[in-house]
């Protein structure tokens, strides 16, 4: 229930701002504690809050494998993720295409809590009275710090990420 409801406070409060709001998919895969293989997939919501400052939240449903070799002892399931973005460093030397740096960290419904950097890009529209832009595109590197299964430690997770913009 609890789940339900922040991802409905997350949608609503990013449904009432109309700028600087993207959708988009992402694909995630990585080693977690205790020799654990995790693979999602899922959407991702992001909001500008304030200046370089954005709110995210994704809901990913994960592949999970308790053994290196991915052959015996797999789960999956759904997982909502809430989380803040801040742009560290952008660039616009390009046309179109504006270059950035973010730092991000959130925590998970499936007992985790993440930090990391995203390189990325950002094509943009310039003809017309304002910049319209298109098309992100990011990769991303986690470190994640888990307590399940009741073994606590970190791990990594590389992120893909593509979202379309207003």
């Amino acid at each position: 229930m609890v789940r339900v409801l922040a991802l409905v406070a997350v949608l609503a409060a990013t449904a009432r701002a109309d700028v600087d709001r993207r959708v988009g998919w992402d694909f995630g895969v990585g080693a977690l504690p205790a020799k654990t293989v995790d693979i999602a997939l899922g959407i991702d919501l992001d909001q500008r809050i304030a200046g370089a400052w954005f709110a995210t939240t994704a809901f990913r449903w994960h592949w999970i494998d308790q053994t290196i070799d991915m052959t015996t002892d797999s789960t999956a399931g759904p997982a909502l993720e809430l989380g803040v973005r801040h742009r560290l460093a952008t660039s616009h030397r390009f046309d179109h295409l504006d270059l950035n740096v973010d730092g991000e960290v959130g925590l998970g419904t499936r007992m985790e809590a993440y930090a990391g950097l995203r390189f990325g890009y950002r094509i943009t529209e310039h003809a017309g009275p304002s910049a319209q832009h298109g098309f992100d595109f990011d990769l991303g590197l986690r470190a994640i710090a888990s307590d399940r299964d009741a073994v606590i430690g970190i791990g990594g997770m590389f992120v893909v990420a593509m979202a379309w913009d207003d």
